[in-house]
């Protein structure tokens, strides 16, 4: 498992989740680096938490064919964890409203 330079958690078989709900800092919205790096890192730790599920409802996948998921793992919802420590911030999608 990884996380992209984009926010996506890449799954061992090759799939995308990209965490719906929320937005992670990135250095095209000119964050600095170190928060970059912080953001990502503390996603993929807290992927490798446990087992991650995730539940999506339609349209599942967006433009660049990443399951746009709300994340789980054994012992926690990823986007509330990247929200609480100030990792994320609420975006939804146009489609979602």
């Amino acid at each position: 498992m990884r996380v992209e330079q984009n926010g996506a958690l890449i799954l061992s078989d090759g799939r995308a989740l990209l965490l719906e709900g929320i937005r992670l800092p990135l250095a095209a919205d000119k964050a600095s680096r170190s928060f970059v790096d912080q953001a990502l890192v503390t996603l993929l730790a807290l992927a490798r938490d446990g087992l991650v599920t995730g539940a999506a409802v339609p349209p599942k996948q967006d433009r660049y064919d990443r399951v746009r998921v709300q994340g789980f793992t054994d012992t926690m919802w990823l986007q509330q964890a990247l929200l609480e420590q100030g990792l994320a911030l609420m975006a939804i999608a146009p489609d979602r409203e």
